[in-house]
C-alpha cells in the first residue's frame, strides 16, 4: 500500500472527522484506484500494448488499413481476433496512437481480395487482380509463341479468386518471371564405372546431349559422386502454337550403280548424273515456346520427279587404274635415290611385323618368293610396263598368275632379306627401270 493509501485509510478511521469530509476522502481514494487501470490489446491471444481507450486501437486499426491501402491501392481487410482486457500497465507501458499503429501492421494479417495463378495444380504466382492475371497470360503467350494468334497453354492453367495476405501478392514482372523460369534441374550423380553412354541409356537421351549440356565434362576424369545436368529448367508454362505451312522440298534421287568389265575393280565413272526432283508440300508446323516439335504433313503436290544417278561400277580384276596407292601405313624412313654409296630403288616404309600389305594397283601377280637382299618378295605386273615389288615380307598369300584389284591384301610385313628393323621395301618399275614412288603414290 502506498503512502498515500496509509494516509486515506488511517484518516477513514479516524472518529473524529466529520462525516462530509469522511465521504470527500473515500471518492478521492476510489478516483485514485480507478485511474491506474488501462486496455491489454491482445491480438489473438497475444498482447501487443496497452492503452487508455478501447477507441485508440480501433483508430490505430483504421490507421493502418490505411496505409497499407495506399502503399498496394488495395482495399483490405483483417480476420485476426482483436480482444481488450482491463490490466494495470505501469505508465511507460501505455502505448501512444503511432507506437499502437505500428504495432498492428507488425501483428495482423492484412487480407486483399486478388488473384491466384495455378498451373497443373501448382500455386505459382500471385497478383493483384483476376484482369491482370488475364492480362500477364496473354502477354506469356505471346512473347513465347511470337505473336501467334492461336496460342494456347499445354499445361492447365488456372485462375482463382482468394483473399491473401497483403505481402504475398507480386508485381507483373516478377509474377512473369516466376511463370518462365524454373529452378528444377535433372541432374544424376556418377557411380563407380559409369560411362557417359550408360547414363545416356539409363535416362532416356543421348551422348551427344549430355556433352551438349557438361561441356565441361570429360568422360575419361568422370570421378563417382560427380554431377551430370541431364536436363536444363523448364519454364512452368508451355505455350503451344500450330500453323499452317506452304513450301517447296527437294525430292532426293536414287543411285544406281551398274556393273561394267570395262573398268577395273572397284573403279566407278558416272554416267549419268543425277537431278533432285521437287515437291510442294503443305504442313502443319507444331511449336512449343517457339521451337518446333513437330511437322505434320497434310498435303504433298508433286513439281518434278527425280532423275537417277547412274554410276559405272568397274568389277574386272586383271586391269590397273593407272594410279598408284600406298601399299602399307607406315612411316617413312629411307627414300629412293641414293643411299649409303649406293642406289636405293624403292621406299621403306617401317610397320610392325605382320602388318597387311596390299596390291597399290590392280594387275597379275608374276612372281612370289624369296629373292636375295630383297628377302620374301611378291612382284604385280599392272600392264603398261608398271610392276611394283614388295619386299622383307614375312608371309606371301598369293600365288604366280593370281589376278589381284587395287586395295587385295598380298602379304604380311616383315623382316626378311638384308633389313636394319621390320619395314616394307616398295617399288614401282617401267619397262624395267626404278622409279621413284613417291611420284606416283602422292598424285
Amino acid at each position: 500500500m502506498g503512502t498515500w493509501d496509509k494516509v486515506m485509510s488511517k484518516m477513514l478511521k479516524d472518529k473524529r472527522l466529520p462525516p462530509i469530509i469522511l465521504a470527500l476522502f473515500a471518492f478521492l481514494m476510489f478516483l485514485g484506484y480507478f485511474s491506474g487501470f488501462a486496455y491489454a490489446v491482445v491480438v489473438d491471444g497475444e498482447t501487443i500494448g496497452y492503452v487508455k481507450q478501447e477507441t485508440q486501437a480501433e483508430k490505430a486499426i483504421a490507421e493502418a488499413k490505411k496505409y497499407i491501402k495506399s502503399k498496394y491501392g488495395l482495399e483490405v481487410s483483417t480476420s485476426n481476433e482483436v480482444e481488450f482486457k482491463r490490466a494495470r500497465p505501469k505508465a511507460d507501458e501505455i502505448l501512444g496512437q503511432e507506437e499502437l499503429k505500428r504495432a498492428f501492421l507488425k501483428s495482423l494479417d492484412f487480407k486483399v481480395a486478388a488473384a491466384v495463378i495455378y498451373v497443373d495444380g501448382k500455386k505459382i504466382a500471385v497478383v493483384e487482380s483476376r484482369s491482370a492475371a488475364e492480362k500477364l497470360l496473354d502477354d506469356i503467350k505471346s512473347q513465347l509463341s511470337g505473336g501467334a494468334g492461336n496460342a494456347y497453354f499445354k499445361e492447365k492453367v488456372e485462375i482463382k479468386d482468394a483473399d491473401v495476405n497483403v505481402g504475398e501478392i507480386s508485381s507483373e514482372s516478377a509474377a512473369a518471371s516466376m511463370l518462365l523460369k524454373s529452378d528444377q534441374m535433372t541432374t544424376y550423380i556418377v557411380k563407380q564405372g559409369d560411362t557417359l553412354w550408360d547414363i545416356a541409356s539409363a535416362n532416356n537421351t543421348t551422348v551427344d546431349r549430355l556433352m551438349a549440356l557438361n561441356p565441361d565434362v570429360k568422360e575419361k576424369a568422370m570421378q563417382p559422386g560427380d554431377t551430370i545436368i541431364l536436363d536444363k529448367p523448364k519454364p512452368a508454362v508451355t505455350v503451344v502454337t500450330k500453323e499452317v505451312a506452304e513450301y517447296e522440298m527437294p525430292i532426293p534421287f536414287d543411285v544406281e550403280n551398274v556393273e561394267d568389265n570395262s573398268l577395273p575393280i572397284r573403279v566407278t565413272r558416272v554416267k549419268q548424273q543425277g537431278v533432285e526432283g521437287k515437291k510442294q508440300v503443305k504442313a502443319e508446323i507444331v511449336k512449343e515456346n517457339g521451337v518446333e516439335v513437330a511437322r505434320n504433313i497434310l498435303e504433298e503436290k508433286i513439281i518434278s520427279q527425280p532423275v537417277k544417278k547412274i554410276v559405272r561400277v568397274g568389277t574386272n580384276r586383271t586391269l590397273a587404274s593407272g594410279v598408284f596407292s600406298y601399299p602399307v601405313a607406315g612411316v617413312l624412313t629411307s627414300r629412293f635415290g641414293q643411299r649409303w654409296g649406293r642406289e636405293h630403288t624403292g621406299v621403306d616404309l617401317a610397320v610392325p611385323i605382320g602388318t597387311k600389305v596390299k596390291a597399290s594397283d590392280g594387275g597379275k601377280v608374276i612372281f612370289t618368293g624369296r629373292s636375295g637382299g630383297y628377302g620374301l618378295l611378291v612382284k604385280i605386273d599392272h600392264g603398261n610396263g608398271y610392276v611394283t615389288y614388295y619386299g622383307h615380307l614375312s608371309k606371301i598369300l598369293v600365288k604366280d598368275g593370281d589376278r589381284v584389284a587395287k586395295g587385295d591384301v598380298i602379304a604380311l610385313s616383315g623382316n626378311t632379306g638384308n633389313t636394319t628393323g621390320p619395314h616394307l621395301h616398295f617399288e614401282v618399275r617401267k619397262n624395267g627401270v626404278p622409279q621413284n614412288p613417291l611420284t606416283y603414290l602422292n598424285k
